[in-house]
């Protein structure tokens, strides 16, 4: 601080012309306000005794900037744009990064349209700044730098950013038409979401569980990833059975996969507005032969006689003589030919007994 009496004197040129700046001094500080500079150049201070002895004189160039620096530019950070893009803009985050170029040094005060969120400092001329809580919906984000001398730049090109956190559901599912579905038989099921759901099945396949009388089967995700329906399948299998219509579980399993929106939201697995199933009937159980009898009485019987056979079933069967006509083979070497019974459970075959045949 000044002593006594003492005055200080400023010159913003070098030293050509002084001014008592004594009224700028407040303690140990001096601001010096109120003077226009032309241009770059050197501050010199001295002061000046009670006796008028001049001290010691102090310099500091300074340069006069006055040029704003050019406007930065703004990017959403690969790693905040979530989703089936990278670089679409479209993501789930609500805290997503922006990153961009400014003059090194300068301050980058990021803007959420008009409102102001914070500063980065661009570092080597590359900043980045992770904002706070975004809400649902469209933003657009765009940045100013301030450089080391306080002149501001225009501000950035706006960068649009879509942020959803709406998770998709499913809206309905459609069930197999009713009817009778034997082995071989596709179930198919399409479940209906509010949002277009991208599947990946690089790590599992989505499937929905399925009753099937008293065994669980798996109707597993076969097409539709990108649009708002799936289509599920399941291939009946013999010795599949329901007499009283399949039930379909009350939700999907991811099954080691993924089913997302556009954005990275995971899609709900509840399943809604299930069609009804009462009518999806399965019948995949092979028929068998429970009996085979024959109906000519027991006797001997010599080259040329016909004897009777019925083969009894446990399930109707239809037979197709079309290509062909069934036949059953004997012990006696020769064989019985199908002659009529489809569709029943009791079948009857008819023997002719052959030269050399016997048993």
């Amino acid at each position: 601080s000044l002593g006594a009496s003492e005055t200080v004197w400023g010159s913003l040129d070098n030293g050509a012309s002084w001014t008592d700046i004594t009224g700028s001094v407040s303690g140990t500080s001096l601001s010096w306000a109120g003077v226009t500079l032309a241009g770059s150049n050197t501050v010199q201070l001295r002061v000046y005794d009670a006796a008028g002895n001049a001290g010691v004189v102090t310099s500091r160039a300074y340069v006069l900037d006055t040029t704003a620096p050019a406007a930065p530019s703004a990017t959403l950070l690969a790693a905040s744009d979530l989703g089936v893009s990278n670089s679409d803009g479209l993501t789930s985050l609500t805290t997503p990064t922006l990153s961009g170029t400014a003059e090194a040094g300068s301050t980058v005060m990021v803007y959420d349209g008009a409102t102001s969120l914070g500063t980065a400092v661009a570092t080597g001329g590359v900043w980045n700044y992770t904002t706070s809580a975004r809400t649902h919906g469209s933003h657009t984000f765009s940045a100013t730098a301030t450089d080391l001398a306080g002149n501001v730049s225009a501000a950035s090109s706006g960068l649009a950013v879509s942020i959803d956190t709406i998770a998709p559901l499913v809206s309905s599912v459609v069930s197999p038409p009713s009817g009778t579905y034997y082995g071989g038989n596709n179930l198919d099921l399409t479940v209906n979401f509010n949002d277009a759901v991208y599947v990946d099945t690089s790590e599992g396949t989505p499937r929905i569980p399925l009753t099937i009388g008293s065994a669980t089967r798996y109707a597993s995700y076969v097409s539709g990833s990108g649009t708002s329906a799936l289509l599920f399948r399941y291939t009946v299998a013999n010795g599949d059975s329901d007499a009283d219509g399949i039930t379909v579980g009350g939700s999907l399993s991811a099954n080691g996969g993924s089913l997302m929106d556009a954005a990275g939201n995971a899609a709900q697995t509840t399943l809604n507005a299930v069609g009804t199933t009462t009518g999806v009937l399965v019948d995949a159980l092979q028929p068998s032969v429970t009996n085979v009898s024959a109906s000519t009485a027991d006797g001997t019987y010599g080259v040329g006689n016909t004897i009777d056979i019925t083969v009894s079933l446990s399930k109707a069967v239809v037979v197709d003589t079309t290509h062909g006509v069934p036949t059953l083979a004997l012990n006696s070497g020769g064989s019985a030919t199908y002659t009529g019974g489809s569709p029943s459970t009791t079948l009857s075959f008819s023997y002719t007994v052959g030269a050399g045949q016997n048993t």
